[in-house]
């Protein structure tokens, strides 16, 4: 469940945004992730992985070519990383909410093209854990994901006019943690290194 916490900030963030300019447009998106753990702890190991996000789209138009997007998006996060020779399988729900400043070039045709640069907060919803070999009962711990996390988040991108305001958006994310993802009390990790789920999304969507 989601914290009362959790959704005052997020009603926060969208309404002062809101307030902020006035024309705006809603659309959704369903787009895979590809996913990894970063990490300067040497003799580590991380593996690629699939996933999958969605949510909502939020644009509030500043001028014709530039704009706030933001939304509300469910976000699966983590990875596979050996670790003193134990291999930790992650996978962490988000609730995510992304501000950036997105510039579109001119209309060439029906297709404009645009980038974008800003961040992201997210809270955790759930979370399913999977340590090989499985550790001695005292080292176990409720949780191996820190609730909280902050992105960085820049992406490029274009969008296709179907006309009126409606239009699909096709686009590449990159998405950089800003702080560590897990948990310092598990005895596996190293206080001195980080460990942060990062992940390239390609966006999929469509605005209304």
């Amino acid at each position: 469940m989601i914290s009362k916490a959790a959704k005052v900030i997020i009603l926060s963030v969208l309404s002062s945004v809101a307030a902020w300019a006035q024309n705006y447009h809603l659309g959704v998106n369903l787009s895979p992730t590809l996913n990894w753990i970063s990490t300067t702890q040497p003799s580590s190991d991380s593996e690629l992985n699939v996933k999958f996000s969605g949510g909502l789209i939020a644009e509030f138009d500043l001028t014709d070519r530039y704009s706030v997007a933001s939304g509300i998006d469910i976000v699966n996060r983590g990875g596979r990383i050996n670790i003193q020779d134990t291999l930790g399988d992650y996978t962490s729900g988000f609730i995510q909410i992304p501000i950036a400043l997105k510039m579109r070039t001119r209309e060439f045709g029906y297709m404009t093209y645009f980038a974008k640069f800003g961040g992201a907060i997210g809270f955790e919803y759930s979370e399913r854990t999977t340590i090989d070999p499985d550790l001695a009962v005292d080292q176990r711990q409720d949780s191996y994901v820190n609730f909280f996390s902050a992105l960085f988040v820049a992406g490029v991108g274009f969008e296709y006019s179907l006309g009126g305001s409606d239009r699909i958006v096709v686009g590449v994310d990159y998405n950089r943690s800003l702080l560590d993802n897990l948990v310092d009390d598990d005895p596996r990790l190293d206080n001195s290194y980080y460990y942060r789920f990062d992940y390239v999304t390609l966006f999929l969507g469509y605005i209304f």
